[in-house]
């Protein structure tokens, strides 16, 4: 308790100083400073707190940008903070910083990552925003590693999580009489979808219907996990119908695969009859969308696959790129990522992307230069580098499942098919867009792998005390014989 008041005391006198300096120093940082500090303080005294806080604040992020230009940097303060005060709290309580096993695979993809940058020379402000921006969830996750997390305090995130699909779900039923209107006032995208239905792509309160139908396809996963293993209610159909139509009512393919890959996952790991009401409204849905997917996916594939798209240029270019710097690749910062687009890098013009529509230099030229995830991780880290990062899922994938225990409370094994089921969700989304780095959802299953692990250590925690109450007992009872 008194380690508990030492962190916020320093943090509360670290913030008015800072708070004071920035006065004196720039008077405009002032306030950025102040809200800084008031988040530090959050962080060190109300921990769990700061995580569902610092969650929405990153979903919200892109859209918040559109009218508050600090706001961009918002989900990197989140995360920042997060890593500084958490690991600190966690020195100052145990002396040790907790590491998962899965995070050393992780390392490797980040060592590649930065020895390439430094064998290419790329400049050490560029190599830092990159490395920053492939690393910044799984940082986060391990930050939320560090805390002890209990099924009660994942609670309040059911709440929380409830108020967003009916946020969510409010939102889109706004964005449906005039799309155009509602994308001007969010800056978004208002995209129609120009087939035989001509239905508008909603965005609801996000800028872009993709964005949408990833944080719903998330949602609609962890609702069906909660059902399978916690209970089953009507307010919980209900919240499913509506993080179900926010998926549909994005029109996107990937969302609509990603969704399947993630109820199957789930279903699976759930080892126990499937309800009928799921049955039947997995079969109705999949009579209904039957033609309407099979023309999405079948566009989809022939533009992406067999067309010269964009998006597959990317991808044969970070294949050329490790296999030429085999067994580096182009270092952080220098393809696939947002930082290669903001300083377009030299490989692009090297392999001849800036006279590719969408792949050119500038913000109206280089629409596609950050429209997938694995094009930015293999070309970057080389292909070790990016068989680690793979390595790193599977092994968070492989742990969750083998460390399932039927003794668990519900709410421990909630998370643990959540967490898989979203995985499996963001896998599937990677092929087509770089989920594992940029807003609005990347951050959510990395918050849930960090909670998972911190359960799971603790539970193997309470079971080895059981475990050397009973050795005590039984040696108490030999030595009185």
């Amino acid at each position: 308790m008194n380690r508990s008041r030492s962190v916020l005391a320093g943090a509360f006198v670290a913030v008015v100083l800072l708070t004071v300096a920035a006065v004196i120093a720039v008077p405009r940082w002032a306030p950025l400073v102040a809200a800084a500090g008031i988040m530090v303080i959050v962080a060190a005294r109300w921990p769990k707190t700061f995580v569902g806080a610092g969650l929405l604040a990153i979903v919200a992020s892109p859209t918040l940008t559109n009218w508050l230009e600090w706001a961009d940097y918002l989900d990197e303060a989140v995360i920042v903070i997060a890593a500084a005060v958490f690991v600190t709290r966690r020195l100052i309580a145990t002396r040790r910083v907790v590491v998962p096993a899965w995070a050393w695979w992780f390392a490797v993809f980040v060592a590649l990552g930065l020895v390439s940058a430094l064998v290419h020379s790329v400049p050490a402000v560029v190599m830092l925003s990159g490395a920053f921006l492939a690393v910044k969830g799984l940082v986060f996750g391990l930050s939320v590693a560090q805390l002890d997390w209990s099924p009660s305090s994942v609670r309040p995130f059911l709440r929380g999580g409830a108020v967003v699909v009916v946020t969510i779900f409010v939102a889109c039923l706004a964005n449906i009489p005039d799309p155009v209107w509602w994308a001007s006032v969010f800056h978004g995208e208002a995209e129609f979808f120009r087939g035989e239905l001509g239905f508008a792509s909603l965005i609801g309160p996000f800028v872009q219907p993709a964005a949408l139908g990833r944080v719903c396809a998330l949602l609609v996963v962890a609702i069906i996990a909660y059902q399978l293993t916690v209970r089953s209610s009507w307010l919980q159909l209900v919240l499913l119908g509506m993080a179900s139509f926010g998926a549909l009512a994005s029109f996107r393919v990937k969302t609509y695969v990603s969704v399947i890959a993630g109820v199957l996952t789930v279903g699976v790991l759930a080892r126990r009859s499937i309800p009928r009401w799921l049955i039947i409204t997995v079969a109705a849905s999949a009579v209904v969308a039957a033609v309407p997917l099979y023309l999405f996916v079948s566009h989809d594939v022939y533009l992406y696959v067999f067309s010269e798209s964009a998006r597959s240029r990317m991808t044969l270019g970070a294949v050329h790129l490790a296999g030429e710097y085999f067994p580096w690749g182009a270092g952080f910062g220098r393809y696939g990522s947002y930082t290669a687009s903001a300083w377009y890098s030299p490989e692009y013009l090297r392999l001849g992307f800036d006279s590719v529509r969408g792949l050119g230099p500038g913000p109206t030229q280089g629409d596609y230069l950050n429209d997938t995830q694995w094009p930015a991780i293999i070309g970057e880290a080389g292909f070790i580098g990016g068989a680690a990062f793979a390595g790193g899922l599977v092994h968070v994938i492989v742990s969750a499942v083998r460390g399932r225990n039927g003794a668990q409370p519900a709410l421990h094994t909630w998370v643990r098919l959540t967490t898989v089921g979203w995985l499996s969700v963001m896998i599937v989304e990677s092929i087509a867009a770089p989920v594992f780095t940029s807003p609005p959802a990347y951050a959510i299953p990395f918050v849930a792998v960090g909670v998972l692990h911190s359960l799971d250590r603790q539970w193997r925690a309470r079971l080895e005390s059981g475990a050397q109450h009973d050795r005590d007992e039984s040696s108490g009872a030999e030595i009185g014989d």
